[in-house]
């Protein structure tokens, strides 16, 4: 056993080109950090191997997971043994190490369960059962953390998107919305306008990179592509010193950052609890994570079948759809 895992560049590379595959099979958009971290550092790996901390692992197994199976993926030999040398780490706490035992555990615990996948979002229902052996490994889980980094950075949710411990779901519906950046205040502004311009440079430098890697373009053509990139940044910069110079001039300016046009969509999931004598069945909403397995426990109400329901059922034809008809019965009404 040791204290940080040592891995050959012969394997990430098998791995990340597996995982690279599935990906563009799978047209993956969504892509956690931590993959893409992983994905691009084993790809440009120039050691012969790579080392991977305790805290990596405690990232990188969770995600790994959580990646293989909301997309269905299935281990090959490479990621297979990684993951089992993630397992050979001696971590330095009872509650890093737990917390490394839990993504086993909740993994096994639901195969046995039933998911639907919303876009890129995996949920799984779960019974009263899983319920209970979920806030057990949870409230074991808060036990064991002694420190404010250990309470920071094990968190359950990090595990496991438990959408609703509190009370169970009788009833639920998936709908999706805009996801958008907007603001608008000049403290926030100030703060995260150095960060965004930042941001846009490198995408610009990174789709330039990957257009010209990804193509066999004559050397013309790349002159070309440069040329354009560097007048695409130097309106960056032009802009940005601007705006920043009337900031520090004081001069009127109204500053927005909207990523409206740039909109993606993203599931929520509406659930309806029966509640109690005092509060009434309420409608929750939960956003859908597309780094974690969401988890719903969930216990459906069961539709009562009157006299009129079980009338059309046996008597009326079928048509289409939720259509249904008596053709040639005069006076017979079903239903008010």
């Amino acid at each position: 056993m040791a204290k940080a895992c040592v891995i050959s560049k012969d394997i990430l590379w098998k791995a990340t080109a597996y995982l690279n595959n599935e990906i563009n099979d799978k047209d993956i958009r969504d892509i956690p950090k931590d993959i893409r971290n992983f994905l691009s550092e084993s790809s440009n790996l120039k050691d012969m191997q790579k080392r991977f901390s305790q805290e990596r692992v405690l990232k990188l197994k969770g995600a790994l997971l959580s990646f293989l199976s909301i997309h269905s993926i299935e281990k090959d030999a490479n990621i297979d043994y990684i993951i089992k040398q993630f397992d050979t780490i001696v971590f330095s706490s009872d509650a890093s190490a737990f917390f490394a035992q839990c993504f086993d555990i909740v993994h096994g615990l639901l195969h046995n369960y039933k998911f639907r996948n919303f876009d890129e979002s995996r949920v799984y229902f779960i019974d009263d059962n899983a319920k209970i052996q979920f806030s057990s490994l949870r409230e074991k889980l808060e036990s064991l953390i002694r420190t404010q980094t250990e309470k920071k950075k094990l968190k359950f949710s990090k595990i496991i998107n438990f959408i609703n411990e509190e009370e169970v779901a009788t009833q639920y519906s998936v709908v999706f919305r805009k996801k958008y950046q907007y603001i608008s205040t000049p403290a926030s502004i100030e703060k995260y306008l150095p960060q965004h311009y930042a941001i846009i440079k490198n995408k610009v430098e990174k789709d330039y990179k990957d257009l010209i890697g990804s193509h066999n373009f004559p050397k013309s053509k790349i002159k070309l592509l440069l040329d354009q990139k560097r007048d695409d940044l130097k309106k960056i910069d032009s802009e940005y010193d601007f705006i920043q110079n009337t900031i520090k001039s004081g001069d009127d300016i109204d500053i927005k950052i909207l990523s409206y046009e740039h909109s993606s969509q993203y599931p929520e999931i509406r659930y309806k609890c029966n509640g109690n004598e005092k509060n009434k069945k309420k409608t929750r909403y939960a956003h859908l994570k597309s780094e974690t397995i969401n988890v719903l426990w969930y216990n459906p109400i069961q539709v009562k079948t009157s006299s009129t329901i079980s009338d059309i059922i046996e008597n009326y034809n079928h048509a289409f759809g939720d259509v249904y008809y008596s053709h040639g019965v005069s006076n017979k009404k079903v239903g008010k």
